[in-house]
């Protein structure tokens, strides 16, 4: 009897030993391709100095939504700046990062829009959204 709960006991391990190298076999290497890491390193210096272009208001925003995980009302509560201002901070940050992106340099329109809306100014600054 207890050699038979042996056999069996031995046939189990081999059999998992079996699947597990199967599963290793079957697992591929989902890791970058050299290019794909100097594209990757590409983007993400891209991306740096587009965030570079924006005003610090408008990066700030940026990072404590995409990078700090925070909501536009948190946002505006840690800022104490109304929401409504965050919420234009952001559309014109994300504008702006997608004209610098696609282009190679802000839109015109930025300017001027915090140009006619002096909240969206800070201080020391002509304009700055």
């Amino acid at each position: 009897h207890n050699r038979a709960i042996d056999v069996i006991r031995a046939q189990r391990a081999s059999n998992n030993a079996a699947d597990v190298e199967l599963a290793l076999l079957e697992v591929r290497d989902e890791s970058p391709l050299p290019e794909e890491r100097a594209w990757l390193r590409e983007e993400r210096t891209l991306v740096r100095d587009a965030l570079g272009q924006l005003s610090e208001n408008q990066r700030t925003v940026l990072e404590l939504a995409y990078f700090g995980g925070f909501t536009q009302r948190q946002i505006a509560e840690r800022t104490r700046e109304p929401l409504g201002t965050i919420k234009t901070r952001a559309r014109l940050a994300l504008m702006k990062l997608r004209s610098i992106l696609e282009t190679g340099a802000p839109a015109p329109w930025s300017a001027n829009v915090a140009a006619t809306h002096p909240s969206l100014r800070t201080e020391g600054s002509d304009v700055n959204v």
